[in-house]
């Protein structure tokens, strides 16, 4: 065999990863708050894009089409926008209360608010602020208040001690405490409950009280395992993280990109949610001068805009495409859900969405993410749809969550003294024919937050 150097002609394909195949990924991954964000950004950059608020008319492929080759003849008749689809108005299924929570004063503000009422003096009153604002999203003081001290000349010691001793009179009861032990003191003295057995376990078996060794700690306090049983039943009705409640965690809203719904006949109906992207358009002033620009590099410039301008509307118009088709087969495999609730859903995965509409799996995986739907259920990620399930006795495939159900119920029903093990649990479920395993109601029943046997036995009286 002859070896050496040549020129040899072949042809071969490769698929090519081009700006606007980039573009269209990542806008499809995008939720509908971050694309309304990347919206207002391309805007901002690209000066032909321009804003013009919510709409109701949708810009086509075949406009989009024309638009390019208009663009081609830089022939500009009449302006092409892009916004949220019409399909539906003000539908009865949108509740945009359920987009947000309701925001509160924060941990500091209740706090102060509350220093009016102990008419301190003034530096006694700045001293209680000085910890307030210490103070920890939970309600905790996570230093010394001989650090404290050090921190700053202003207040004494003594000061700050009795500053407080004020903050922890306050509501909620158990803020400013240093530890959780002393936390679940405060609450309990707040209660009127903070006997000398329960401060006792609380602040020197409080491990021992959370792993549910409860015959052990009976027999180191020489008490019966029934009064240790009682003070873990009042430990769990309070509050380890007394100043949670009043985080200022950025509110985060949900904007649903799909409404899922029966229509008068109980069909399943799909239609795009996307009111809440800006309208675009083409800004006039720009496409004038495009048309009667002479200078070659400012051409040049404004065409390179332009056709950024058509491939994020093409991008978007896909977005929309495909985020309706995916919904669309999801609901129908899920029809029952509409119908019925969570108790309904079926088993699903990724692969069967994809190969029902000719997709790839892995666009199906992005399609779903941040995403969310509105259902006669409420609100929904479209993920949440997918769930693993196990097989009943007829083959059939039951979702997890129908187990869950039969968990619950199945561990609501037991005796408290004789709480079901995984194993007894995974042959009672297998009796009413789910074929499950022990690994998997062990799985199901941490997703659930129910604790082991072990930990939910009692010791009655």
């Amino acid at each position: 065999m002859e070896m050496g150097f040549g020129l040899y002609q072949e042809q071969k394909m490769q698929l090519t990863m081009t700006p606007q195949l980039r573009q269209a990924i990542m806008l499809l991954q995008y939720s509908a708050l971050d694309l309304r964000s990347y919206i207002e950004e391309q805007v901002r950059e690209n000066p032909l894009l321009e804003l013009e608020g919510t709409g109701e008319k949708t810009e086509s492929i075949q406009q989009l089409k024309e638009l390019e080759m208009m663009n081609r003849q830089l022939d500009w008749q009449e302006e092409r926008t892009w916004q949220g689809s019409g399909e539906h108005n003000s539908d009865d299924l949108f509740n945009p209360i359920q987009l947000a929570s309701a925001k509160q004063g924060s941990l500091a503000d209740i706090l102060c608010e509350q220093l009016v009422d102990y008419r301190l003096s003034a530096r006694l009153a700045s001293a209680c602020r000085y910890i307030i604002y210490n103070l920890d999203s939970n309600g905790y003081l996570n230093c010394s208040l001989v650090e404290l001290t050090e921190g700053q000349t202003k207040y004494t010691f003594k000061e700050l001690e009795q500053a407080l001793r004020i903050i922890q009179r306050m509501e909620p009861a158990g803020v400013g405490a240093r530890t959780l032990q002393e936390s679940l003191v405060l609450q309990l003295e707040r209660l009127g409950l903070a006997d000398p057995l329960t401060i006792q376990v609380i602040q020197d078996h409080l491990q021992d009280l959370a792993d549910h060794r409860f015959v052990q700690l009976a027999t180191i306090l020489d008490v019966s395992v029934q009064e240790i049983q009682q003070i873990a039943d009042l430990v769990k009705r309070l509050e380890p993280r007394p100043g949670a409640t009043f985080s200022q965690d950025e509110v985060r809203f949900i904007v649903p990109d799909v409404i899922m719904k029966l229509n008068e006949i109980g069909e399943v109906e799909v239609v795009p949610y996307d009111d809440q992207l800006p309208r675009l358009s083409i800004s006039p002033t720009y496409r004038n001068l495009l048309k009667k620009e002479e200078d070659q590099e400012v051409t040049q410039y404004l065409k390179g805009n332009l056709d950024k301008a058509i491939w994020l509307l093409r991008s978007i118009q896909q977005r929309r495409q495909t985020i309706l088709r995916v919904a669309t087969a999801i609901a129908e495999h899920q029809s029952d859900f509409l119908k019925l609730g969570k108790a309904a859903l079926k088993p699903l995965t990724l692969r069967e969405i994809a190969e029902e509409i000719e997709m790839h799996e892995s666009t199906v995986s992005r399609t779903t993410q941040q995403k969310y739907a509105q259902t006669p259920h409420g609100i929904m990620e479209l993920k949440a749809f997918f769930l693993s399930g196990v097989r009943n006795a007829e083959g059939e495939g039951v979702s997890s969550s129908q187990v869950k159900a039969e968990m619950k119920a199945l561990i609501a029903d037991e005796n408290p003294g004789k709480p079901r093990s995984d194993q007894k649990l995974a042959e009672l479920l297998k009796q009413k024919g789910f074929q499950i395993s022990r690994r998997t109601v062990a799985k199901y029943r941490d997703e659930l937050g129910i604790l082991p046997s072990s930990k939910r036995k009692r010791y009655e009286g």
